[in-house]
C-alpha cells in the first residue's frame, strides 16, 4: 500500500466496504482506494474527490489496490474529477495506479477507452516520476 512521505499527514475515510486514504506526496495528492466502489458508497467517493480536486495545485494520483472493485458510476466520478481539475488548472491531471498491466481495472479502463483520459501506471513511483518529468528508477 502507498504511504505518505515521512512526517506526512494521512487522512482515512471509510464508507461501507471502501477505505479511502489520502495524503500529499511531492506536491500531488495521492488517494488510495481499498475495497468496493459501488453505488452505495458513490456519494462518499464523489465527496472525497470533490474535496481533493478543489484544493492544492498538484495533480491527483488514484492508487487502486488489487482487490478493489470499481463500477461504471464511480468511473464517471473519476472523469468528473478530471474535468474539475482541468477547470481550475489545465495542467492538473488524474493519474491512475492499477498495479499489474493485466489487472481488472487496467483492462476495464482500456476497454472503456479511458486510457486517453487517465495515464495508467503500475506503481505510485512511476506516476510521480512522470509528473516530475523523470523516469522511475528500476
Amino acid at each position: 500500500m502507498a504511504t505518505p512521505a515521512e512526517g506526512g499527514k494521512k487522512h482515512v475515510v471509510s464508507a461501507y466496504d471502501l477505505r479511502m486514504t489520502y495524503f500529499k506526496r511531492h506536491g500531488h495528492t495521492v488517494l488510495v482506494l481499498d475495497g468496493e466502489l459501488d453505488p452505495y458508497n458513490w456519494p462518499d467517493f464523489r465527496a472525497v474527490l470533490s474535496s481533493l480536486t478543489s484544493e492544492g495545485d498538484g495533480s491527483l494520483i488514484v492508487v487502486v489496490e488489487p482487490q478493489t472493485y470499481l463500477d461504471a458510476t464511480n468511473l464517471g466520478a473519476l472523469v468528473g474529477a478530471m474535468k474539475s481539475l482541468r477547470e481550475t488548472n489545465p495542467t492538473r491531471t488524474v493519474h491512475v495506479v492499477t498495479g499489474e498491466p493485466n489487472s481488472y481495472l487496467n483492462r476495464l479502463l482500456r476497454t472503456a477507452g479511458l486510457t486517453r483520459v487517465f495515464p495508467l501506471h503500475e506503481t505510485l513511483d512511476d506516476a510521480l516520476a512522470m509528473l516530475s518529468g523523470h523516469r522511475a528508477e528500476s
